[in-house]
Formats: C-alpha cells, structure tokens, sequence
C-alpha cells in the first residue's frame, strides 16, 4: 500500500500544505478543497480540506490526519544560514529574471533601435540590446522573491496527536458526508460553492477548456439533474439544510 498523504488539523480545519499532496489528491482522487493562502498577487497555499472530504480519504486509507500539539526547532540555525539562502536565492533568480527580460526586449528591440536612431544613437542592436539588458533586469533584496514556506526554516519535527474518523465526523453532518460519499462515488468533482450556499457538482475532466457560458450552463443543467438523485427526499433535506 502507498504512503498515506499526511493533512493537519487545525481550529477545526482541515489543510494540506504541501503543493505535490495537493496535485495527488485532485488529479488521483478528485479532491478539490479550497484554497485559503494569498501572495500579494495571486492564491496560495494552504488548502482547506472540507470535513466530508476529509471523512472520505480517511474511511479509504489514503489519508492519515493529525493536530500538531507542539513545535520543535533547531537551537543551532543561525542568521548565517538565513543570509546564504538569501544569497542564493538572489543569484538564482538574477539569472532566470534576466533571462526573461532578454527574450522580451528581443521581440521589441526593433523598435528600440528605431528610437535610438533618431536620437543620433548609431551603435549595433546588439550593444544597445545589453544597455537595456543591464539597466532594466536589477534584481537586489528589496525587489527578490522569496518563496512561501510551508514551515519555519528552523523546523525540526513535531509532537502531534491523531484524528480519527470520528472527531472528522464532529465538524460535518451525517446526511451532508452521506451524500458527499455517493457523489465522489459516482464520480462527481465536488467543490465548495460558498457564493451559492451549495456545493458545486460537475462530471468534467480537470484538463477540460471551457468558455464561461458553458461552464455556468453545465452548472444550470446539474442543479436540474440533481433532483432526479435515486434518494429524492433525503437529496431534498440535505439541500434545506446547506
């Protein structure tokens, strides 16, 4: 059997931290979660886990969940080692960076040179290329990127508890979990629709390009369909009750 994927509990949640469990659990298990982490441009990590997902990976054993009860950390990390990943973080993205910014200013570096030109600027394409190359591609530490860190770069390990499929079971419902069950089982990508007060239910592949009237006319149709579910009554009561 394959190593279960570890998520973390936490103020009555559920998360993943890692981008590659993330990949497995939608590509491989249809888990879509939600993610709750920002950058100042664009949603990161962590993703939150709904219960009834959660529930589901645990019953089927690929999922193992647990509460960090305590942080351990190195005494021996020092600020040095803080500054030499610093160093190296900045080397290796001086490099990417102006790498990128050559293969935009090649595409326009006609235009570049017809500007100089009238202002009696007679050097090569390519002297001027490395003027504006050099000028515009500066990357120092007030400007890097640093990446998101899943954990504090002086993490060692942690003291943790196990959850069980009971305590899961205490942040959802019975009827909710039921039903979530027998869609995934029918092959449903289930996702949170909190601007809607329902889930999202879908059949399409995640490779799937589709313009936005599709989408919402795909959505339409499922919500018709979902009246036609075998348990009329109990699909009924489950929708009142989200």
């Amino acid at each position: 059997m394959p190593d279960r994927i570890e998520l973390i509990y936490s103020n009555e949640g559920i998360f993943t931290f890692s981008v590659e469990d993330w990949s497995i659990l939608r590509k491989e298990h249809r888990i879509i979660g939600e993610i709750i982490g920002n950058t100042a441009f664009i949603p990161a990590l962590p993703v939150k886990i709904l219960p009834e997902e959660a529930l589901l990976l645990v019953e089927k054993e690929i999922v193992t969940i647990k509460e960090i009860t305590n942080y351990n950390f190195d005494p021996t990390f020092s600020a040095q080692k803080i500054g030499e990943l610093e160093n190296h973080l900045l080397q290796s993205q001086t490099v990417e960076y102006k790498k990128c910014r050559k293969l935009q200013l090649e595409s326009m570096i006609d235009k570049i040179v017809e500007k100089r030109r009238k202002m009696d600027d007679n050097r090569s394409p390519e002297d001027i290329l490395n003027e504006e190359l050099e000028k515009s591609s500066i990357v120092n530490k007030n400007n890097m990127i640093w990446p998101i860190l899943m954990k504090p770069l002086d993490f060692v390990e942690t003291n943790s508890t196990p959850i069980n499929a009971e305590d899961i079971s205490k942040l959802s419902t019975k009827l909710k979990c039921l039903v979530y069950r027998d869609l995934w089982e029918k092959g449903y990508y289930v996702t949170q629709g909190n601007k809607f007060g329902v889930w999202l239910i879908g059949n399409i592949a995640l490779d799937t390009i589709l313009n936005t009237y599709d989408t919402l006319v795909g959505w339409r149709h499922r919500y018709l369909q979902i009246y036609e579910y075998k348990n009329h009554k109990i699909l009924h009561d489950f929708m009142m009750e989200v």
